[in-house]
């Protein structure tokens, strides 16, 4: 146990957390691989408000091919999305970065395509509707 509520439970080496272990800090929980005391390889995030992240990490950030699911996709799409939603692709250094897909569990809103610093960029098809069974509306750009 370390200091205001941190708790590490796995493998050491020379010190350092190393090897397969889970840390959980105020807001949220780690399970999975360490590398010289930082989260590295595959593992996953549990936040307090429900999201989750499943995937790769380097140096203790979300790096390389992940699943998020958020509760509420606003605060990640500035408000483009709301309610529950997932993104599955690409990420660099805590963003998503890359190819990926983002699509609404309700299945009204998906997008396929690139991102960069967590935002549609470059080419994608982004899919709409007004409810389940009615027709999309598509923009392929």
């Amino acid at each position: 146990t370390y200091a205001e509520g941190v708790l590490y439970e796995g493998d050491f080496a020379h010190g350092l957390r190393h090897g397969h272990g889970t840390l959980s800090l105020p807001g949220k929980r780690y399970t999975g691989a360490f590398v010289a005391g930082m989260p590295a390889g595959n593992g996953s995030w549990t936040y307090d408000c429900g999201d989750r992240y499943t995937g790769e990490l380097e140096g203790g950030m979300r790096h390389g091919k992940g699943t998020l699911f958020m509760v509420d996709a606003s605060s990640f799409t500035r408000g483009e999305v709301t309610g529950p939603a997932t993104y599955q692709g690409e990420w660099a250094h805590d963003q998503w970065c890359g190819r990926g897909e983002l699509r609404t569990d309700d299945g009204l809103v998906r997008y396929t395509g690139h991102f960069r610093a967590s935002v549609r960029h470059g080419s994608g098809v982004m899919r709409r509707r007004e409810s389940r069974g009615a027709a999309w509306e598509v923009y392929d750009g």
